[in-house]
């Protein structure tokens, strides 16, 4: 199985014309690393929903989709090219 760091990044490009080519990278790999991060980012998380003061104390499953939407938002951000 091929983890995000195994793939070859595809940049989205400033003028969008790969922008097919880039949203297809990107949701493949969102499903390598999980079938929840599609959700995740459809649904996205209310930072208000995370007490990080006290994040050791939310319920795990909150725990798990924080640490998705991070590794989603990693994805996002890593496939941007300087210009975006």
């Amino acid at each position: 199985m091929s983890t995000p760091n195994d793939m070859d990044p595809i940049l989205l490009q400033n003028d969008g014309l790969n922008f097919l080519s880039w949203s297809i990278h990107v949701l493949n790999t969102f499903q390598t690393i999980s079938p929840l991060v599609e959700q995740i980012v459809d649904a996205s998380i209310s930072h208000s929903i995370v007490d990080w003061f006290s994040y050791k104390n939310i319920p795990k499953e909150e725990e798990i989709y924080v640490q998705l939407n991070a590794l989603a938002a990693n994805v996002i951000l890593s496939t941007l090219s300087v210009e975006v």
